[in-house]
C-alpha cells in the first residue's frame, strides 16, 4: 500500500502532515480541523491523537484512488505542547499505525493554561520529590536527598560565598601565604641593631656613611666616627597567590559563571514570545506556560539577584587583597592542604565549595521542555507519579533506591530529560514496594524465562505495541508478589466512567497476566487490581462495578480480582489516592 496523502485541513490551509523537512505544525486548542488520507488500497483508517481517536468516515474513489476525510472537529480541546498524529489500520486493540504525522504544536487556551501552570507550580512545591525522580541512587544511599538539580545548586554556591563574605575578616587576618624575606633599604634610626650584615652593607656602600663626631655618631671604623644615613634591613614577605587562596578564586569564578548563566536565562525566559491571537483570542504555548510557571529559574529570581552581587563582591575583595592568579596547570579543586586543616575558617569554606560541586550540573533546565514532558496529560502523569511517592511515604514506606531500566529491565544510564522509571521502597516490617513507571509489559514469548511479578500481555506479539500502563505497583513480601495498576487519565470523571474504564478493564483484566508462583506452582494471574487517576477534582474510589448491599455480597466483590475502579485526583490532595493504597494493601501492612 502506497500513501500519497496524510494532510491536516485548518480553514484555508492544507497542511501536509508527511513533510518531514517542516518543523512543527502550529494550531491553538479549539481549531476545528479535518484530516484527509488518499492511499491506492482500501482500508479502515481511524486517527489517534494520544488517546484520542477520530474515525474518517468520509469516503470515495478519485480516479483509482481511495480517499478519506475526517468530519470538521476539535481534537486538540484540553491539549497543550506537541502531539503527533498516527494512522491505524482496523479498529480493534491489534490495529496496526501505519503512518506518523509531523509535530503538531498546540497553544492552549487561557483554562488549558491555568491547568498546566497549576501542575507545574505543583512540581515546584514539591520539589524534593520531583528532583529524586531524576537522580539515580542506589540501595542504601540517602535516596529522599536531592544531589542534581538547578536551585540546590544554586543555593549551595550562594552559601559558600555569603560565608567568605560574612568571614571575610579572618580571612584577611589569618589568610593562607607563602612567607619569604626579601632585604629593603631603610632610613637608619638608633633602635636597629648594627651586626656583621650591618657592616658587610656599609663596606659596599660607603656612600651611606657621614663623618660626625663622637657624641652623635652611630659607628667606629678605623678610628673615626660616622653617622649612618640608610641601612639593610630583612622583611617578611606573605605571597597570597598560593595554591589554597587560588582554590578559592577558581570557586568564585566558576560560581559567578553559573549566575550569569542564569540571569541570560533568566531574560530569555521573561521574553514573551509565546503566544499567537486567533479573532481576537489569545492562545498560549506550552514553551511560554514552562516560562511562567518559574519551573526553571524564575522562581529562584532573587536568589539569582543575592547571589550575583555576593559573588561580585568576594571576586573583587579576593582580587584585590590576595593578588591571586590561576594556575591552570592544577587541579583547583577544594582538596584541604596543612595550612587548610590549621585554620577553621578555610576548612568550612573548603567544606561548602565541596558541596557545591559534588551536586553535579542542573538537569533542571532549558526552556523547551521539561523532562521530556511535552504536553498536559504526561504533566498530569508526573504529578501523578510525585502524589503516589507522597502517600506511599505517608503509610511508612521509606524510598531506597532510583534507577533507569530498558524493556528487558536491564538497568542503563538515565536519558537527559526522563525521569527514572524503578523506584523501591522499603517498610519497617521487610515489605518491599517497587513502583514502575512508564514501563511495557513483557510478550507472551518472553515466559520462556519468566519473572515473578512481571506482567505479560497475551495479546500483542511485537515488543512496541505490548501494553503500557502508567504505573505498576508490585508489593513484595515473604507471601510472594501482588501488582497493582494504575493509570492517569487527563478527563473527566464521566468520560472516564464511560471510556477509559472498559477500555482498561479489557486490556490488563482479560489481555494481561502476572506471572507468580502459588503454593509452588507456576501460574499466569490476573493483576490484583487496575485504578484509574483522573484528573481535575478530589473524589474517593468508586468501583467499575455496583457493590452489592448486603455484606457478604459485598466481601465477595471485593475481594475479586482485578478489582477496577477510579479515583478523583487533585494535585494537592492525596486522600483518595492514599485511602485506595491503604484499602488494597491492608493485607500485607498490618500497621500504618
Amino acid at each position: 500500500m502506497n500513501m500519497l496523502e496524510f494532510s491536516l485541513l485548518t480553514g484555508t490551509k492544507v497542511h501536509d502532515l508527511l513533510d518531514r523537512e517542516e518543523a512543527y505544525i502550529t494550531v491553538n486548542e479549539y481549531e476545528s480541523v479535518c484530516y484527509r488520507l488518499v492511499v491506492d488500497e482500501p482500508l479502515n483508517p481511524m486517527i489517534l491523537l494520544g488517546d484520542y481517536s477520530l474515525s474518517l468516515d468520509s469516503y470515495c474513489v478519485r480516479e483509482g484512488l481511495h480517499v478519506y476525510e475526517s468530519a470538521q472537529c476539535q481534537p486538540f480541546k484540553n491539549f497543550v505542547g506537541f502531539t503527533q498524529a498516527e494512522i491505524v489500520d482496523g479498529f480493534d486493540f491489534n490495529r496496526e499505525v501505519i503512518a506518523t504525522s509531523c509535530p503538531i504544536n498546540v497553544f492552549a487556551s487561557k483554562l488549558s493554561y491555568q491547568r498546566a501552570l497549576r501542575f507545574l507550580r505543583f512540581i515546584i512545591k514539591n520539589e524534593d520529590i520531583s528532583s529524586v525522580c531524576f537522580t539515580v541512587t542506589k540501595g542504601g544511599s540517602d535516596a529522599n536527598r536531592s544531589t542534581n538539580n538547578l536551585s540546590e545548586k544554586l543555593i549551595a554556591g550562594l552559601r559558600a560565598v555569603e560565608y567568605l563574605n560574612n568571614e571575610w575578616g579572618r580571612f584577611h587576618h589569618d589568610p593562607c601565604v607563602k612567607k619569604s624575606t626579601k632585604s629593603v633599604i631603610r632610613p637608619f634610626s638608633k633602635s636597629m641593631p648594627v651586626d656583621d650584615r650591618t657592616i658587610s652593607y656599609l663596606s659596599s656602600h660607603p656612600d651611606s656613611l657621614s663623618r660626625s663626631d663622637p657624641q652623635t655618631g652611630d659607628v667606629l671604623i678605623r678610628g673615626q666616627h660616622y653617622t649612618i644615613q640608610q641601612m639593610v634591613q630583612n622583611e617578611i614577605v606573605q605571597n597570597h597567590n598560593v595554591f589554597e587562596n587560588q582554590v578559592i578564586l577558581y570557586f568564585l569564578k566558576t560560581f559567578h559563571q553559573f549566575v550569569i548563566q542564569l540571569k541570560a536565562e533568566l531574560s530569555k525566559s521573561q521574553t514573551n514570545k509565546g503566544i499567537i491571537s486567533v479573532n481576537g483570542v489569545d492562545y498560549i504555548s506550552l514553551d511560554q506556560v514552562l516560562r511562567d510557571s518559574g519551573i526553571f529559574i524564575t522562581f529562584q529570581q532573587e536568589k539569582i539577584g543575592v547571589a550575583y552581587n555576593s559573588v561580585r563582591l568576594a571576586l573583587n575583595r579576593l582580587q584585590r587583597d590576595f593578588k591571586c592568579v590561576l594556575d591552570n596547570s592544577r587541579n583547583l579543586m577544594p582538596i584541604p592542604t596543612q595550612q587548610v586543616l590549621s585554620k577553621s575558617h578555610y576548612m568550612t569554606l573548603y567544606r561548602f565549595m565541596d558541596e557545591f560541586y559534588r551536586i553535579g550540573e542542573p538537569s533542571w533546565r532549558g526552556t523547551s521542555e521539561l523532562y521530556g514532558i511535552r504536553n498536559i496529560s504526561k504533566l498530569y502523569e508526573f504529578v501523578s507519579l510525585i502524589n503516589i511517592h507522597k502517600s506511599l511515604m505517608a503509610m511508612g514506606f521509606s524510598l531506597d533506591e532510583t534507577r533507569y531500566v530498558d524493556f528487558n529491565g536491564v538497568e542503563i544510564d538515565r536519558p537527559i530529560n526522563e525521569p527514572c522509571n524503578v523506584y523501591v521502597f522499603k517498610y519497617a516490617n521487610g515489605v518491599t514496594a517497587k513502583l514502575l513507571y512508564d514501563l511495557q509489559t513483557c510478550r507472551i514469548d518472553d515466559l520462556a524465562n519468566p519473572v515473578v511479578g512481571r506482567l505479560y500481555d497475551l495479546k500483542h506479539s511485537q515488543r512496541p505495541k505490548t501494553w503500557r500502563p502508567d504505573y505498576q505497583l508490585r508489593i513484595i513480601d515473604e507471601k510472594g508478589v501482588q501488582c497493582h495498576i494504575l493509570d492517569a487519565k487527563y478527563s473527566n470523571r464521566k468520560t472516564v466512567a464511560e471510556t477509559h474504564m472498559p477500555v482498561c478493564a479489557t486490556k490488563y483484566g482479560l489481555e494481561t497476566r502476572m506471572y507468580q508462583i502459588v503454593d509452588g506452582v507456576p501460574q499466569l494471574t490476573v493483576p490484583d487490581s487496575v485504578t484509574l487517576l483522573y484528573s481535575g477534582e478530589s473524589a474517593d474510589y468508586s468501583p467499575m462495578f455496583r457493590s452489592g448491599t448486603a455484606g457478604g455480597i459485598r466481601h465477595l466483590l471485593e475481594t475479586t480480582k482485578p478489582q477496577l475502579g477510579y479515583i478523583g485526583l487533585d494535585e494537592t490532595d492525596i486522600g483518595p489516592l492514599l485511602g485506595t493504597l491503604k484499602r488494597l494493601l491492608w493485607r500485607t501492612i498490618s500497621t500504618y
